[in-house]
């Protein structure tokens, strides 16, 4: 949906489906990786894109599988790699200043904060 952004794995739920029951098959079918532990919400917000107003909830998890070979769609994604503190300014390079949404998600992650629409 944002060619040449960062992006975390996710998804939409689906008709009948849970959230915890997304993010299971969300996380899988992005990276094959399996969900072991929902750790907890990390940010709530609303946006906009294509004409359809989106809820956003970003969750905070642990997952197995193999973690170093993410499987992934070559059409949809050119590159992964996992981020701590220390490079969190990767996510603002090449970035308009006010593009910060990936940036901040993982920043509250890290730092065990949580972000609520206001």
């Amino acid at each position: 949906m944002f060619p040449g952004c960062w992006d975390i794995a996710g998804g939409h739920v689906e008709d009948g489906e849970s959230v915890t029951d997304a993010l299971r098959r969300e996380i899988h079918e992005e990276t094959g990786w399996q969900l072991s532990r929902v750790l907890r919400l990390v940010t709530a917000m609303c946006w906009e894109a294509g004409g359809r107003r989106r809820l956003e909830l970003d969750y905070a998890v642990e997952a197995s599988g193999d973690l170093e070979r993410p499987r992934q769609d070559p059409s949809e994604h050119v590159a992964w790699r996992w981020i701590d503190a220390a490079q969190l300014p990767l996510l603002l390079e090449r970035r308009d200043p006010v593009d910060k949404a990936v940036h901040d998600i993982v920043e509250l992650a890290l730092t065990g904060e949580a972000q609520w629409p206001g």
